[in-house]
């Protein structure tokens, strides 16, 4: 229990419950910290008369807001001449296009047959990363030479009915048989004498390519043969290790990273000039980062951050007018500023020093995290700045249009930190941009899985912040129809399982007496309860839904920490909801405490 004063103790529930971030804003912007930290310094009572203001709706005069970006993106354009419309956006969507244009006509038809897989593929690539343009032109260059080899085999005089069944089933959609066929050529290419490891190498590219879409465990083994017979080729081990963060094997895609960082920091080294490897070291420092927030191991986040932030300074000052110089060095700043975010709080981790008293440290701590979230502030403008001017060249890319919905939510982070108004509008932004992506795209579940997570983070700041309950559970009802639509796509998919289990959590939430109290510090806090806004029979029922699944992913070892913190914070949550249903505020360690007010029942 995390005690106040000796005047007033707050539930260690409700403490815990300030911790809890959706799953997607943990990643990307280190939100558990952030929150702990605000957690602990609400129920302390700092920042209370600031609060008052930063209920107040923002006005357009503010003079922190940043002013949004209205253009429509652009809906996605149709296949011509037999050709195939890849889901990129933008310049990407033209030059991927333009490539796989200049290939045989039955590769591109085949290809057209495998349009819904190669759209999926491009929504995992996104998933898990903002570095995905580069890596999807090379999934579809290996989905093409895959379907390739597979037709040059089957036009073959004495071609085998294994490789004329391949065809036909592409042909169909299906990939498993031409996988078969490619496994087939790269054992005969590894074993022959001597053996042709690069392109054993290729093959097992091809067919990890074409299975991503089918089987992740397939696509898996095939990228860690791949790196096995070229170990030396950073982008084998990018593969792998988007492969592991996808499936949550955090650790090991740390070491495919690191290892693909090593190897492009050697090729840079060997060719200074070479921007293709500059790109290369300075993406595998921001996937790193990621890997580690998602660890909690904030250090060495921000370690990763700042050396790719160094890269792109670099390389833009040089060429300021290369569209990509300037498309990193926006993508690296976001990194820098989410660490930043994710580093408020570490003060906290350990004792008050000795000669520190208790109100000192905590004044040290807000210090702290003031500058950090200034920092962070500055840092997100920044690359705001830069995304904007690229989206002035290039209105219509959904790519850049994302990363401007990253900023104004991490924007709106920064400000949370500092107890500013103008968070409310900055994730107001934020939803708006990824509500029009999502329209757009509505077949995609990237797109729909951000905008639930986005709905999310508005529905958490209105019940926190504001004291809006009735005005957030309607946000979380949205999220929830766009959620439950997805899991209906692909049941067992782990990201949406966890977006789920925080989803059920944060409505729990609204069936708590204190949603509507300013500050627990206030003696008469109790005065300011009301009834829940949902039935706490209800929320019980929601929690022990996300009891179940967190248990079920936690038996087949896909948590980690921050994941753990959850399962802690839901068995709290219902601690409390069950003495609530008793007539009492909260529950700990198998007691009741303290009569609920007959207005808050």
């Amino acid at each position: 229990m995390f005690r106040c004063s000796n005047r007033v103790r707050r539930p260690a529930s409700q403490v815990a419950t300030w911790v809890c971030s959706p799953a997607g804003h943990s990643a990307r912007h280190g939100a558990g910290s952030l929150a702990i930290l605000i957690a602990l310094l609400w129920a302390c009572g700092y920042g209370q008369a600031e609060a008052q203001t930063a209920r107040a709706p923002p006005s357009n005069a503010n003079s922190g807001a940043t002013q949004p970006r209205t253009s429509e993106p652009r809906q996605e354009a149709e296949a011509t001449n037999g050709g195939i419309a890849v889901n990129a956006s933008g310049n990407a969507k033209v030059e991927i296009h333009q490539t796989l244009q200049q290939r045989d006509p039955e590769v591109m038809r085949i290809l057209k047959s495998l349009q819904d897989k190669v759209n999926r593929v491009d929504e995992r690539l996104s998933a898990f990363t903002r570095d995905s343009e580069k890596r999807r032109e090379q999934l579809l260059n290996d989905q093409a030479d895959g379907v390739d080899e597979v037709l040059r085999k089957a036009r073959q005089r004495n071609a085998s009915p294994a490789a004329q069944a391949a065809i036909r089933s592409l042909e169909k959609g299906s990939t498993l048989e031409a996988e078969i066929l490619l496994r087939e050529s790269e054992r005969l290419a590894a074993e022959k004498e001597p053996p042709d490891l690069k392109r054993a190498a290729e093959l097992a590219r091809e067919q990890g390519a074409l299975a991503m879409a089918r089987d992740t465990q397939a696509a898996l083994e095939a990228y860690r043969r791949a790196t096995e017979y070229e170990p030396e080729n950073p982008n084998n081990w990018w593969s792998l290790g988007d492969l592991l963060m996808e499936t949550l094997r955090r650790k090991e895609a740390a070491e495919a990273y690191e290892r693909m960082a090593s190897l492009a920091a050697e090729r840079l080294r060997q060719e200074p000039s070479n921007d293709r490897w500059r790109s290369t070291l300075a993406t595998a420092h921001r996937l790193l980062a990621n890997v580690y927030l998602a660890q909690d191991n904030v250090p060495r986040a921000v370690e990763a951050a700042n050396k790719s932030l160094a890269l792109t300074e670099e390389w833009y000052a040089s060429k300021r007018s290369r569209r990509e110089a300037q498309h990193e060095l926006a993508l690296s700043l976001m990194q820098v500023a989410r660490t930043r975010l994710a580093g408020v709080g570490e003060m906290m981790r350990g004792p008050p020093p000795a000669n520190m008293s208790s109100r000192d440290f905590m004044a040290a701590v807000m210090k702290d995290a003031e500058q950090r979230a200034t920092d962070a502030e500055a840092e997100y403008r920044r690359a705001l700045t830069l995304i904007n001017d690229l989206l002035d060249r290039d209105a219509h890319n959904d790519t850049l249009w994302l990363h401007n919905a990253d900023c104004h939510e991490g924007l709106a982070w920064a400000f949370m930190a500092r107890q500013r108004r103008e968070a409310r509008g900055e994730i107001a932004k934020h939803v708006e941009v990824l509500e029009r992506l999502a329209k757009k795209n509505p077949e995609s579940a990237f797109h729909q899985r951000n905008l639930a997570t986005g709905y999310v983070g508005l529905g958490d700041y209105l019940t926190r912040t504001e004291r809006e309950p009735a005005s957030a559970l309607n946000v979380y009802q949205k999220s929830m129809a766009v959620l439950q639509e997805l899991a209906k796509r692909d049941p067992s998919n782990v990201r949406w399982l966890l977006d789920l289990a925080n989803l059920y959590r944060s409505i729990a939430w609204l069936a708590q007496p204190w949603v509507t109290v300013p500050s627990m510090m206030d003696p008469g806090y109790r005065d300011h309860m009301k009834p829940p806004v949902i039935p706490r029979p209800e929320a019980i029922l929601m929690l022990q839904e996300a009891q179940r699944i967190l248990g079920r992913l936690d038996a087949q070892g896909l948590l980690v920490e921050p994941d753990w913190e959850l399962q802690k914070q839901v068995e709290a949550d219902l601690r409390d909801l069950k003495c609530q249903m008793q007539g009492y505020e909260s529950g700990l360690g198998g007691r009741c405490y303290r009569p609920l007010p007959a207005h808050a029942r």
